[in-house]
């Protein structure tokens, strides 16, 4: 995983983690995907799959914003021409450039599937062959940021989402409808 990645992720948790609190100092000091797992795997024997993996969810949502701060210009959802877009075109090309992203910075293995207007996002970790218990837990981190990329792309709509570990518990399956609830 890229250093900038660790950036984004360690500014999301301490979004939702209380400043100065033991755990938040334990956060900061994660630099290598390895300790990524390690947390998340933490995380998941502390307080169970479900509460570990809406941890990193939130975290995922919360570091959104780091991420269009510091990359949006490069990947360029920060552009005029990317917010002018028809907003389900906006929605689909901001997924797509996210996962761009995300590949290049080794998060995850992303794929995306279209269908009518549902949208599927499968992950799978990187080093699927070195699995740890905390990589599923990880990857609802991508399922936040995805989810807070529909938010701020649909002009603060929601999207109906669901996330779900895919059949091989190896993988974390995404799915959102690009028509938003009104």
């Amino acid at each position: 995983m890229s250093p900038d990645l660790m950036e984004v992720f360690r500014n999301g948790l301490a979004e939702i983690i209380s400043v100065g609190s033991d755990a938040n100092t334990d956060w900061e000091q994660i630099t290598h995907a390895d300790q990524v797992e390690q947390s998340a795997g933490s995380a998941e024997v502390l307080l169970g799959f479900d509460s570990a993996a809406g941890l990193f969810l939130r975290a995922g949502s919360a570091a959104f914003k780091y991420l269009v701060r510091y990359h949006g210009n490069s990947i360029g959802i920060n552009s005029l021409a990317f917010r002018l877009q028809p907003q389900k075109r906006r929605l689909q090309d901001g997924v797509e450039k996210i996962r761009v992203l995300l590949q290049d910075w080794q998060a995850a293995d992303l794929q995306i599937n279209k269908k009518d207007d549902s949208l599927t996002v499968t992950a799978v970790p990187v080093q699927v062959d070195k699995f740890v218990a905390g990589q599923v837990v990880w990857l609802h981190f991508i399922a936040g940021l995805f989810q807070e990329m529909f938010y701020w792309a649909g002009g603060g709509k929601q999207y109906p989402f669901q996330v779900k570990v895919g059949e091989d518990n190896n993988s974390l399956v995404i799915c959102f409808q690009l028509q938003p609830v009104d």
